[in-house]
């Protein structure tokens, strides 16, 4: 379409010379003119050629998915149907616009040759730059929505490289683009103080990262046939005035795949982040979300949960092995341990989970009853916490098949819950470290609860450290089993109960060696068991403390 520019230079280049320039010297301007006709013609092929590259690329892209999918959906076939299309009219030829479009003058250039293919960037800064687009179906470059309030792109279906909506200030403005089916590379929706809804209704493969970054009134992204997210998924909508959760609330993304690592900061409150699969790293933090669902069968990231006040449910329904972490933290609102509320009572999510490849940590949260865990059979990564997950639960019931970190044992395990009973850990038979504090129940009041009973670990044999915190406990049955301690250090540290009848008859038999020197080192008085008053402040004298202890054992 350029070419145009050409001849209209020729003819006022000619009637500017032909009252005084000799016949050489047009010559020689037709030639220059020639040559820069000859140069723009080769530079269209080139930008053609590119841009039917982009477009076989992304149908081999596509081919791939489907193999390795099972075939394609509906939502692939039109794209693919979409794509056979532009690569037509982009041999063609007749509806291509070559170059950038930056300017209003290139803008009211696209629009007198309704041109269909753009092959270059365009920069949208006006209402009336965006309405010069009505035509366009495709941009080979980047697109980048700078400006505008009702931006509406009726027939753009795809653009190969970025898309970029970024300094949209317009109050109430909104984003349309009904037609569009692939973002070649990243798409980024970032500094918007105007935006208020976003939808791309036909959307289906991003083929880069999804970044949503400080929207302060954006409510609303609409991408239900999002199939897949080829990089990552970014949400950082923090308010930039409040420095609260942002207006984000309705996230549609209709459970999309995403192949690279997930992070979603400061969506508002009520909402919810239903995906696919993820591939990489999961992290939700500070959020208003109330449901959290992925569905993934084995998740080769790390999931870190953590601050958000509103969840309510976490949903993995097909999960069952996690290469990574699991970090399930401080998911309460309202202040303060004391005083403070959750909505999410359990981890009924991780009843169909077996492996874990790294650590567990379950901390801050507030349960009713803590029922969790119980189909793992390994954590690789050798270390489960769980402490202070509320005040008033009725059970702790956890771990029942742990069999230890799958090559060795060098488990170490962390345990402080308030709970009239805990059980676990019934078939590890050899740990690191074991520490465990039962505290009894505390309601809203202070008041505290009648029972704290400690069970499980009943097959567990060795352990090098032996941490026990039984002050407030009514009742111990644990550890029934369990002969070999290690010989160095302090092996051994228990915290003796309030309740003088309280006795730990399931560990006579080791209570009895320690007691009669078998555990004593003579060249090292650093190697022993300790036990210390119900407030931990004074060490009492080892042979009466496991006199108290074995009191009534028969």
């Amino acid at each position: 379409m350029k070419k145009s520019i050409i001849y209209i230079l020729f003819v006022v280049s000619a009637l500017t010379l032909g009252s005084c320039a000799k016949p050489g010297d047009i010559d020689e301007l037709q030639d220059q003119l020639d040559q820069l006709d000859d140069k723009l013609t080769q530079l269209e092929q080139s930008q053609q050629a590119d841009l039917l590259t982009q477009i076989a690329a992304l149908q081999s892209q596509i081919n791939t998915l489907a193999s390795n999918n099972d075939g394609l959906t509906s939502d692939y076939e039109a794209l693919l149907a979409s794509l056979t299309s532009l690569e037509e009219e982009i041999a063609a030829g007749e509806s291509v616009y070559y170059g950038n479009v930056l300017t209003d003058a290139d803008f009211a250039m696209v629009l007198s040759e309704s041109a269909t293919v753009i092959t270059g960037n365009v920069i949208v800064k006006t209402q009336g730059n965006v309405d010069a687009l009505t035509s366009v179906k495709m941009i080979g470059g980047n697109l980048e929505l700078r400006g505008g309030n009702s931006i509406t792109l009726p027939a753009l279906e795809n653009i190969a490289k970025n898309f970029i909506i970024e300094g949209v200030n317009d109050a109430d403005a909104s984003v349309s683009l009904p037609m569009i089916t692939t973002v070649g590379a990243d798409f980024v929706i970032n500094d918007n103080n105007g935006i208020t809804s976003i939808t791309t209704p036909e959307l289906v493969l991003i083929n880069g990262d999804l970044e949503l970054d400080t929207n302060s009134m954006l409510a609303s992204v609409s991408m239900e046939k999002l199939d897949l997210i080829v990089g990552s998924l970014e949400i950082y909508e923090m308010n930039p005035d409040t420095y609260e959760n942002g207006n984000l609330v309705s996230l549609n993304l209709s459970s999309t795949n995403v192949d690279g690592n997930v992070t979603s900061r400061y969506l508002g409150e009520g909402s919810e982040l239903i995906l696919g699969e993820v591939k990489g790293d999961f992290l939700g933090e500070g959020n208003g979300f109330s449901k959290i669902e992925i569905l993934n069968a084995t998740f080769d990231g790390s999931i870190t949960i953590q601050n958000n006040a509103s969840l309510a449910v976490i949903s993995f329904p097909n999960m069952t092995k996690v290469n990574g972490d699991i970090n399930v933290l401080w998911n309460v609102g309202g202040g303060f341990i004391g005083g403070a509320s959750s909505s999410l009572t359990d981890l009924s999510c991780f009843d169909n989970l077996t492996e874990v490849g790294g650590n567990i940590d379950v901390s801050g949260n507030i349960f009713t009853e803590f029922n969790a865990f119980n189909k793992v059979v390994t954590v690789a990564g050798g270390s489960i916490k769980l402490e202070e997950n509320g005040n008033e639960k009725t059970l702790v019931n956890v771990f029942n098949l742990l069999e230890g970190t799958g090559t060795y044992s060098s488990m170490n395990i962390n345990v402080i819950e308030k709970t009239e009973w805990f059980t676990g850990f019934e078939k590890i038979t050899k740990a690191n470290s074991v520490q465990v504090s039962i505290v009894r129940t505390q309601d809203a009041n202070w008041n505290q609860g009648e029972v704290a009973k400690l069970d499980g670990f009943n097959l567990l044999e060795e352990v090098q450290v032996l941490n026990l915190d039984i002050q407030d406990a009514t009742e111990v049955n644990a550890f029934p089993v369990l002969s070999k301690l290690t010989k160095y250090g302090e092996y051994l540290k228990i915290a003796m109960p309030n309740d003088t009848s309280v006795t730990l008859c399931s560990m006579s038999d080791l209570l009895t060696r320690i007691k009669n020197g078998e555990f004593d080192n003579q060249w090292s008085t650093d190697v022993k068991a300790t036990f210390w008053d119900a407030w931990n402040w004074q060490e009492l004298d080892r042979d009466v403390a496991i006199d108290q202890l074995l009191s009534g054992c028969i």
